[in-house]
């Protein structure tokens, strides 16, 4: 994703849905999970640890500011993260305190956005985009 993590990320990425050129002229349609950009930096706000970090009425509030921009809201969660009572693994504080964060808050909060928002396939959203790479079923 376009931010700054310990374990992942590229703070300059673009933020929103664009093509990466591979080799032989390919090229690929690259679209980061949700994010915020304020004061110059990146927020990410589109799943895993960040959406059960962040109170649901802050999620809530993100999405309609991305809505107002005319910008989609791209989220993801782990399987695992709608089971607060899978295993526990011994893991160094600094995974495990973000790892095993408000697992149970995840199922909650997935059923509200659900119940609040319109989702869509990427193929319904990117439609136009995917037909100029000329992407097939």
């Amino acid at each position: 994703p376009p931010v700054y993590n310990w374990r992942y990320g590229i703070p300059n990425a673009n933020r929103l849905p664009s093509y990466i050129n591979l080799k032989k002229g390919l090229k690929i349609l690259e679209i980061p999970i949700s994010t915020l950009q304020l004061t110059g930096f990146n927020f990410p706000i589109g799943g895993g640890a960040y959406f059960r970090i962040y109170p649901y009425f802050f999620i809530k509030k993100c999405i309609k500011y991305l809505e107002d921009k005319q910008e989609k809201y791209n989220m993801y969660i782990h399987p695992w993260e709608l089971d607060p009572d899978h295993p526990k693994i011994n893991l160094p504080f600094r995974v495990s305190s973000t790892h095993y964060f408000n697992l149970s808050s995840t199922e909650v909060k997935l059923k509200s956005l659900v119940e609040n928002f319109k989702f869509s396939t990427y193929k319904e959203v990117y439609c136009n985009l995917i037909k100029s790479m000329s992407v097939s079923d």
